[in-house]
């Protein structure tokens, strides 16, 4: 699995959807939009099931695609343990994502979890969104 910041490419017709830009390179993708206006273009954060290595290097070289490098570490693995920790901090900030109570005892997953719930939160803030596919 690998994770992704994208921007959208399309527009926004049944001819050509908003997509992510990593839909040029793999099919098998998941992605919770951060646009808050579902007309305009923005970005998406991607989960890549599988993508080969060739694939992954064009899409990191794709200046729309953000590679969110956990460093090979698992979804239960902590921040603590994380070498590139203040990257990933550094990642989500420049998306304008809190990292409001995640501390180092966090997990992969709790970042994810959150930063998911904030994209959710950000489509539809009427509706206080407190699960996501992290969840066990």
């Amino acid at each position: 699995m690998k994770i992704y910041f994208c921007q959208t490419i399309g527009d926004g017709s049944e001819a050509t959807p908003f997509a992510p830009v990593i839909s040029l390179y793999t099919n098998d993708w998941r992605a919770v939009d951060a646009r808050s206006d579902p007309t305009s273009h923005g970005w998406m954060l991607v989960e890549c099931g599988k993508i080969s290595n060739e694939q992954h290097i064009v899409a990191k070289a794709d200046s729309r695609v953000k590679y969110f490098n956990v460093g090979g570490a698992m979804l239960d693995d902590t921040v603590s343990s994380l070498t590139n920790r203040k990257q990933i901090k550094q990642r989500i900030l420049d998306r304008g994502l809190s990292i409001e109570g995640l501390t180092k005892d966090s997990t992969v997953r709790d970042i994810l979890k959150s930063i998911t719930m904030q994209l959710l939160n950000r489509q539809n803030p009427l509706k206080n969104h407190t699960k996501t596919h992290y969840d066990n």
